[in-house]
């Protein structure tokens, strides 16, 4: 993928952003993301989605996988913008918003140390990156980790210099 060869995409904050909120959408939790040549693969437990309320599969767990080439990443990230934009909170669906934000913040981490390609894994609000990076010998991949701890302080912190307490307060709660 050619997120930071300049192709005319997103950069890795918006695309990361995108796909957390995906994941806040659908429910899910301990995620797996990994670059693709040509999109994403996101993996979690999600809860499972069945016609019947009252079916025996209601409140179980199942493993989730979504793949996103370019131009499905593309529509998810004009729609995530949009909704943004025009000051709209997230669906009323939505259990919690935790993920679009905190996927946000390591998108820019990526942007930041340049990375030609990322890893991620999470398990109870704490991450796990692997990014590919440039350097003096050719490629390598570095580790980044971000607690549960830094991972709050991170997104209280963006959500105070935006001036949004409420939002920060919806997104720690779950964390707490």
């Amino acid at each position: 993928m050619q997120i930071a060869e300049g192709g005319g995409r997103s950069d890795y904050q918006e695309v990361m952003r995108a796909l957390g909120a995906l994941a806040d959408e659908r429910g899910m939790r301990e995620l797996a993301l990994l670059e693709l040549a040509d999109g994403f693969l996101l993996q979690g437990l999600a809860p499972r989605t069945d016609e019947s309320r009252w079916s025996e599969s209601a409140g179980q767990v199942v493993r989730l996988s979504v793949q996103l080439g370019e131009p499905e990443l593309e529509m998810l990230v004009t729609e995530v913008a949009a909704r943004r934009d025009s000051g709209r909170p997230p669906p009323e669906q939505v259990p919690s918003v935790f993920y679009e934000p905190a996927l946000r913040i390591i998108g820019r981490y990526a942007d930041e140390q340049k990375a030609r390609g990322l890893l991620l894994l999470e398990q109870d609000h704490a991450f796990v990156v692997r990014l590919l990076v440039a350097a003096r010998l050719g490629p390598r991949h570095e580790l980044a980790e971000f607690t549960r701890d830094e991972m709050a302080a991170l997104i209280a912190g963006a959500s105070e210099l935006r001036g949004k307490a409420s939002f920060e307060s919806s997104i720690l709660d779950p964390i707490r």
